[in-house]
């Protein structure tokens, strides 16, 4: 996987996300939220979003994702060089069964031809 060069490195939100798409192309969306073995691509891709929310309504930061600890899942250094630990937390409604929400996602664009579609960040801004 292409993440994992830049595993334990600080990078601009940007290029992670980049690089979080390319290692997700062929990949099913189940898979990607709920395979085992996906740890380290979810915390890149909360990183990288994380960072360019933050470039998007604050200012430039960089974005660490770490692959030896629990916590934190990443770091965020802003402009002024202060930084931060982060961890990403998922608080659902009770009963909420997200598995079954991803796969009939993935159901709807297997039915459309579309099941290795990379969805651009703009789709998910749109779509919430």
């Amino acid at each position: 996987m292409e993440i994992s060069k830049m595993l334990d490195t600080w990078s601009e939100p940007s290029e992670l996300f980049e690089a979080v798409k390319r290692d997700c192309k062929d990949m099913s969306i189940v898979k990607a939220v709920n395979g085992a073995k996906m740890k380290e691509w979810r915390e890149c891709w909360m990183a990288a979003n994380f960072g360019m929310g933050y470039e998007d309504n604050v200012g430039l930061c960089k974005v660490l994702v770490l692959s030896s600890t629990d916590f934190p899942d990443f770091r965020i250094s802003i402009e002024n060089g202060a930084e931060q630990d982060c961890e990403s937390v998922m608080i659902m409604e009770p009963g909420r069964k997200l598995n079954d929400e991803y796969k009939n996602i993935e159901k709807i664009l297997n039915e459309k031809g579309e099941c290795s579609k990379t969805v651009t960040r703009e789709e998910m801004l749109e779509n919430g």
